[in-house]
């Protein structure tokens, strides 16, 4: 009896292992922020739902700020500190720079720059349209967003009437 009993549990404990080998493999994500990302979690949300909408829709922003709002998870307004860690202003958030774009496919990348309004393709030496790589892309991408936030915002002076 004792000898049915020791191979009744290896038995159960051959099936647990296997079915928890299958729940992990169907639970993993991919993460497409870069591991030194320092996004909260309602930051990486909206930056998750800009990159997912621009497929489908021109202007993804009003439509990932509405579901976040939704959530409460949006305040433009955002004042007080003892909310900072649930609630985020979008227009400071820094999804960029964020990204893994080595993650995401070449048709991403590719939306994501001409949204920013940087060119796609180029002319080679027998004046066809080729276009960019992946690689170039993301080096566009980054200098571009680097250099629009470096350059100092012109301020117009009042001038008064006399």
């Amino acid at each position: 009896m004792s000898s049915k009993k020791t191979k009744k549990t290896k038995t159960t404990k051959t099936k647990t292992k296997s079915k928890t080998t299958n729940t992990k493999s169907k639970t993993k994500k991919e993460n497409l922020f870069l591991v030194t990302s320092r996004l909260n979690v309602p930051q990486r949300k909206y930056c998750k739902c800009l990159m997912s909408v621009r497929k489908t829709q021109k202007n993804p922003y009003p439509i990932c700020i509405h579901s976040l709002r939704k959530s409460n998870l949006v305040n433009y307004t955002l004042k007080s500190t003892k909310n900072a860690k649930t609630q985020f202003n979008p227009s400071r958030t820094n999804c960029i720079l964020n990204y893994d774009l080595e993650k995401f496919t070449l048709e991403d990348v590719q939306l994501l720059a001409k949204e920013r309004k940087i060119p796609i393709t180029y002319l080679d030496k027998k004046k066809k349209r080729k276009p960019y790589q992946k690689n170039t892309l993301i080096n566009k991408l980054v200098t571009n967003y680097l250099k629009n936030k470096t350059q100092p915002k012109t301020t117009k002076k009042q001038t008064k009437k006399s």
